[in-house]
């Protein structure tokens, strides 16, 4: 997992954003997980992801920032998987309507 050390700390419009979708880590870990020892590696993965994307985010760019978030999160996820040297799954098919 990539290191955040020394990374500058989120304003509070980030902060807010991150709030606002961090249940979302926990339901996609969950789904992507392969076996619930995954789960909670995969919790902190899509946390920090979360946290990156939250710092990342343009709305000028006319994207939904759970739409951002979630694809950030399933792009380390499968990086993760990568670094693991296992196949990831699949890509998720998202239903963002419960956010």
């Amino acid at each position: 997992m990539r290191k955040t050390a020394g990374a500058r700390p989120l304003t509070d419009e980030q902060r807010a954003l991150a709030e606002t979708c961090h249940p979302a880590c926990y339901h996609y870990a969950g789904k992507w997980a392969r076996s619930p020892a995954d789960t909670d590696g995969l919790i902190e993965i899509c946390i920090d992801a979360l946290v990156r994307a939250a710092r990342g985010y343009r709305p000028e760019r006319g994207t939904k920032f759970i739409s951002y978030a979630v694809r950030s999160m399933w792009n380390a996820v499968r990086t993760e998987y990568r670094r693991r040297h296992e196949r990831a799954p699949r890509s998720p098919v998202v239903s963002l309507s419960t956010y």
